[in-house]
Parts: C-alpha cells; structure tokens; sequence
C-alpha cells in the first residue's frame, strides 16, 4: 500500500481501505496500484477498473472527456486531442495519452 501501516493497521484506526489513495512526494496509488497524469487512459482502467460513465467535453470543460469512477469519487478528463496509437482502451474507445487531468470530488 505504500501507507507505512499495515492494512490491519489503518483498518484499526477506522481507516476505509476499499477504496484506498496514497499520496506522496514519490507517487500516488489506489489500491496499491501506481498511477500519474501522464499514463494512457486504458491504464488508469487497468488501475481504477471499468469506469462507470464518460461525458464527453462538448459543455463543461469543453476539450476534455471525463471517464467517471462514481463510486470512488474520482475522474480523468482527458483531451480528446491527445490520441494514442490508435489502440483500444479497455472500454474500447480509441486510445488517449497526454492532456490527462485527474481529480478527485
């Protein structure tokens, strides 16, 4: 988990580890599984698993699509630009690399 504490440890003090970020100056992980901004969007699903809806960047943040983890608060808006090797991703979408911004809500 990269945490410094066991999962027992941060289970004991009522941490939620279903769902677990670590942030730290080297990197972040959920889960134990490493992710950036700058990774291929087929990898953040290789991270986060299928995301539960996209809305594509025509209205809010015109230029960017947001992959949705409604579950664990989380999307990715990535520009719709910024295309990979032509490659599928998970969802089978075509492939999306740079111009990915993360955040939580």
């Amino acid at each position: 988990m990269d945490s410094g504490y066991t999962k027992e440890q941060l289970e004991a003090m009522g941490v939620n580890t279903e769902h677990l970020f670590v942030f730290t100056e080297e990197r972040a992980t959920y889960n134990g599984k490493v992710f950036s901004i700058d990774i291929l969007i087929d990898s953040l699903i290789g991270v986060f698993g299928p995301c539960e809806r996209i809305v594509y960047g025509e209205e809010y943040n015109k230029g960017y699509d947001h992959y949705l983890w409604d579950e664990i608060g989380f999307v990715a808006l990535v520009s719709p630009e910024k295309k990979g090797d032509g490659g599928e991703s998970a969802l089978g979408l075509p492939a999306q690399s740079g111009g990915v911004r993360l955040q939580r809500f």
